[in-house]
């Protein structure tokens, strides 16, 4: 053994990668992700939890050249904070795709703060987009 994968070894990895291409496009997989959370939480819920899980195998199939997680908060508190808890989220998302395989070199984590108006649960969210 020369250290070099054998021939059956790449026709292995080159038909595994193909075939990940065509589940992708077959299952119609998306390139956009939201992920909610409770008032005041930057902690991942099960739901939270399966939704990275999903952006990270997503990111598997469809091999995007940056993953951009986008933290967000609702509008009630004060400032300061909400772009804290914003941040939070985005950081706790960002390990979360870590921890499920996804390259650290490719996650470009930011946080936007409060957006909308109230408390409405939409916008305690991190927004992942699987750029191509």
């Amino acid at each position: 053994a020369s250290g070099q994968p054998s021939q059956e070894t790449g026709c292995k990895d080159t038909f595994t990668e193909q075939l990940a291409l065509v589940e992708a496009r077959l299952y119609d997989v998306p390139d956009m992700y939201a992920v909610f959370f409770e008032t005041s939480s930057a902690l991942l819920s099960v739901q939270a939890r399966n939704t990275v899980t999903d952006a990270a195998r997503a990111v598997r199939f469809l091999k995007p050249q940056r993953v951009d997680v986008v933290g967000f908060a609702d509008a009630t508190g004060a400032t300061a904070y909400n772009e804290t808890l914003a941040n939070d989220r985005a950081l706790t998302v960002v390990e979360g795709l870590r921890q499920a395989g996804v390259p650290a070199d490719l996650i470009n984590p930011e946080a936007r703060g409060a957006t909308g108006a109230g408390a409405a649960a939409e916008n305690r969210r991190v927004e992942i987009a699987l750029v191509r």
